[in-house]
């Protein structure tokens, strides 16, 4: 009887060791399907990352040639119009007198259109 009871220990302890092995190699299973899932995941989203890159590279580049071309024709007509687009430059650069030194000038020369021939200057004197 005691023979048969050792024996059934072992016979209990085998399985239970088989049915732990079998438990651990059904978890390492799934863990590995589950990282083989996420490693696809992650490599789709790489992917997908880059392909959004490459098309945003392109758009910038062609921009930046749109631009080139539009810098180069812009160079192209000033060379073209010469001087007339250097002095219309000039012009644009003058500044314009401030509403008190118009005053200043009209009270200096005289030339406020007054009739009887009265100066600016005499009008404040």
């Amino acid at each position: 009887a005691l023979a048969s009871a050792d024996a059934t220990r072992a016979k209990a302890r085998e399985e239970a060791w088989a049915a732990r092995a079998k438990v651990e190699a059904e978890a390492k299973r799934r863990a590995e399907e589950e990282a083989a899932a996420t490693r696809q995941a992650a490599e789709a989203a790489a992917r997908q990352i880059r392909a959004q890159a490459e098309d945003q590279a392109k758009e910038l580049l062609a921009q930046l040639e749109q631009e080139k071309g539009q810098a180069r024709v812009a160079v192209e007509a000033v060379a073209a119009n010469g001087e007339d687009a250097a002095a219309g430059a000039e012009k644009e650069e003058q500044p314009q007198p401030t509403e008190e030194e118009a005053e200043w000038e009209v009270l200096r020369d005289g030339s406020d259109g007054l009739d009887g021939g009265v100066a600016g200057w005499s009008l404040i004197a």
